[in-house]
């Protein structure tokens, strides 16, 4: 896993963000949301080569989390078919970013998904090469299909037993750490990472919601707000000579979303 980044993409929240999808429907605070993600670019901008805003877009009202409409894997982009009816749309505008990026970046390949494969980038952990893939409401078996032939002898699926997505639950800190929500269901989704990667370990926090942090370079961002496990995530960071910046991300929460869906990471 690289850590160094030359671009990040992200997109700002649309007013319509007020009628984002819910698991648990609850009221939104739409300029909170906002003013909190604006204060998550505001540390990427000072942690990446390059910061690519992509326009906001009213019709999607989801639309902010852009990790959803793309992976990408060293110098190949797949642009995502996501799984929601609603939200499919949303790729169109950050294909045609990351077309723009290959006129600077000729090394950059693009690859779409093709119907009826379904893929939210949020089902996606890569680690030490691997590439786990969850299958979720959202992501389905065809979409491994096309990845795997993509990325031969790389792809591992698995379960999605809780969340949203694989990562509502887990994320990388590194190539050998492995953040887990501490429930049965998180502990048997990891299990099937910590099969394939012999050398990993996982850390349990009681918290679901901070077990998704974004790594970049010796930066780790974390969830603000749940002081049981940021005091497990500061000790980790500290014994890996890690800076923390910690983000209070409520709003965007409310609508299932975490740390890694606001932005798209690019080496």
């Amino acid at each position: 896993m690289s850590y160094q980044r030359r671009y990040a993409l992200v997109r700002p929240l649309p007013q319509s963000f007020s009628a984002a999808l819910q698991q648990q429907p609850v009221p939104l605070d739409v300029k909170l949301a906002h003013d909190q993600h604006e204060r998550y670019t505001a540390v990427l901008r000072q942690l990446v080569g390059q910061l690519i805003v992509v326009p906001a877009d009213e019709r999607y009202p989801d639309s902010c989390f852009i990790e959803d409409t793309a992976i990408l894997v060293e110098s190949v982009a797949v642009i995502a078919r996501i799984g929601a009816d609603s939200r499919r749309g949303e790729s169109s505008a950050v294909s045609s970013v990351l077309q723009k990026l290959q006129q600077i970046e000729p090394a950059l390949r693009l690859h779409r998904l093709t119907e009826p494969a379904t893929l939210d980038g949020g089902d996606v952990l890569q680690m030490d090469g691997k590439i786990f893939v969850g299958l979720s409401k959202r992501t389905n078996a065809e979409a491994i299909t096309q990845l795997k032939e993509l990325f031969p002898d790389r792809v591992v699926a698995l379960p999605v037993a809780a969340g949203l997505h694989l990562k509502s639950v887990l994320s990388a800190l590194d190539d050998e750490t492995l953040l887990v929500a501490d429930d049965p269901a998180a502990r048997s989704m990891a299990k099937h990472i910590l099969q394939a990667l012999p050398k990993a370990q996982a850390l349990y926090l009681p918290d679901a919601v901070a077990a998704n942090v974004v790594r970049i370079d010796n930066t780790v961002l974390i969830q603000d707000g749940f002081p049981q496990s940021e005091s497990i995530l500061l000790q980790a960071a500290a014994a890996r000579k890690l800076k923390v910046e910690k983000l209070n991300m409520s709003e965007l929460i409310k609508a299932d979303g975490a740390l890694t869906c606001c932005s798209l990471l690019l080496e």
